[in-house]
């Protein structure tokens, strides 16, 4: 091979070289834009999603619970198996007083997240207003399973439990919510209702004491309530509500 050839040869190679790696340079960018443009893409979804959350939570602690659903409905248009979005729907149809509604969507909750004691919770809320006290009772129970210091739940298995007239349940408990949040002043106040109808005279006192001083509009419930007849003469609740 002459001198000429070969340089001719070396030219050669080096644009072939040199077309490949503009070749390679290129599809790199690209892949490079497409992956930038995709996470861009992601970040301005989930910066909508978070917005539509927001705003709907905010609705929801406002009480406006129709428009907190509006915006929860956005997200599920995307979304629609986010147990949280569910969950907060279900809350919303709960404070509407639409309970059937609100099932349908804690019981999707329940099918995609089966660990979700609050979802257990909620379900359990929705049947003691449906009056299914003791299928109540076994969603709370599901949901101290798995949670165990989950006071609220206690105190509404504690609920079931005294709608069925268990009252004696019904304080074991209220006892476990009250240890668990000793700040937990509706477990207290019903502690001091049970005890009163179990003729428990001065723990029906005591638990009734903690609620006022927690709370002192637990006062105003007990002039109310019916279950502290037992216990409306004596002296001590006498003083405890004047």
């Amino acid at each position: 091979m002459s001198s000429n050839q070969k340089k001719i040869y070396f030219i050669i190679i080096s644009l072939i070289i040199l077309i490949i790696m503009g070749v390679i340079f290129f599809r790199k960018n690209k892949n490079d834009e497409e992956i930038l443009e995709k996470e861009e893409i992601e970040v301005i979804f989930f910066d909508k999603i978070s917005t539509y959350i927001n705003d709907g939570n905010n609705l929801f602690y406002l009480g406006e619970f129709e428009r907190a659903i509006l915006e929860f409905d956005k997200v599920l248009a995307d979304d629609p198996q986010n147990v949280l979005v569910l969950n907060n729907k279900g809350l919303c149809l709960f404070n509407l007083g639409k309970y059937a509604e609100s099932l349908e969507y804690f019981n999707k909750v329940i099918e995609y997240d089966k660990e979700n004691s609050e979802a257990f919770y909620n379900k359990g809320n929705v049947l003691l207003q449906l009056g299914k006290y003791e299928e109540a009772g076994n969603y709370f129970k599901k949901a101290i399973d798995l949670n165990h210091l989950y006071d609220k739940a206690y105190n509404n298995l504690g609920m079931s439990f005294y709608h069925l007239g268990q009252y004696e349940k019904a304080a074991e408990a209220y006892e476990s919510a009250a240890e668990i949040n000793n700040e937990n002043d509706t477990a207290f106040y019903n502690l001091g209702c049970v005890y009163s109808l179990l003729n428990q005279k001065e723990n029906s006192i005591l638990n009734l004491s903690r609620a006022i001083e927690i709370n002192r509009i637990n006062i105003k419930k007990a002039l109310r309530d019916k279950d502290f007849d037992n216990i409306r003469e004596s002296s001590e609740f006498r003083e405890l509500v004047n």
